[in-house]
């Protein structure tokens, strides 16, 4: 964004677009004499940055202030510092769980973690969350929201006879089986394709036109494990519909 050119944002914008750390670290990591480019309507601009400061994170508690991505983490601190690196949920992981209501995110992270998460990681996600909110509702694109459609897309009707095999295979698998986790689905989803000799790109399109009316999106395991959690009958009735 340039000033002179009157596009310019406030700091107080600013810090309700990204928390109060993330945009020291965006003015900390940009040498002083260039400008600084964020536009967060430009879809990746705001999960980038989350990535990079998560880095900086590393870096800092690996090394210190030895390099200059771990002093500048150093700089962009409002708090002090914890004497230990927390658990750090992944921005793009939140921005895509939360859209899912069976989901529970703490018990999410903490399986990723592989313990309970603590007071100070439960209040990192909660803020994360909060600001994956905003960022979904005010500058996402579209590919990154979780969006069912209610209606069978037009699309489906393109489907090979080998993706409609497939699909109906798996609505097979949902029925018989039932799953703890979405990436116990995944895993099964995956070896059902291993099966019908179906390529696996050409699998998992035919599911995300099927359910979402778009060729890619998030993990298919955990869509489908949220959908049998809520909407068992939809789903199934829909992957037996083409």
């Amino acid at each position: 964004m340039s000033s002179s050119k009157g596009n310019a944002i406030s700091a107080f914008e600013l810090v309700n677009i990204i928390p109060s750390e993330l945009a020291r670290f965006l003015l900390a990591r940009v040498p002083y004499r260039r400008a600084i480019n964020f536009d967060p309507n430009v879809n990746n601009t705001v999960p980038d940055l989350f990535d990079g400061y998560d880095r900086a994170m590393k870096e800092w508690y690996k090394n210190g202030n030895k390099s200059d991505l771990g002093l500048i983490y150093s700089y962009s601190q409002v708090k002090k510092l914890s004497a230990k690196p927390l658990f750090t949920p992944r921005f793009r992981q939140v921005a895509v769980f939360m859209q899912m209501p069976s989901i529970d995110l703490v018990k999410y992270f903490s399986i990723e973690k592989g313990s309970d998460l603590t007071k100070n990681e439960k209040n990192l996600l909660h803020e994360r969350i909060e600001y994956a909110r905003i960022w979904l509702e005010n500058y996402a694109d579209e590919k990154e929201k979780y969006d069912i459609k209610d209606k069978l897309p037009e699309r489906a009707k393109e489907l090979s006879q080998d993706q409609k095999q497939f699909l109906h295979s798996l609505a097979g698998l949902l029925k018989d089986q039932k799953f703890d986790s979405g990436e116990k689905l995944q895993f099964e989803v995956f070896e059902l394709i291993k099966k019908s000799g179906l390529a696996s790109p050409d699998a998992f399109k035919a599911l995300y036109i099927l359910l979402m009316n778009k060729e890619y999106g998030p993990k298919m395991g955990w869509v489908l494990f949220d959908l049998l959690q809520r909407k068992r009958e939809f789903l199934l009735d829909r992957l037996k519909s083409v």
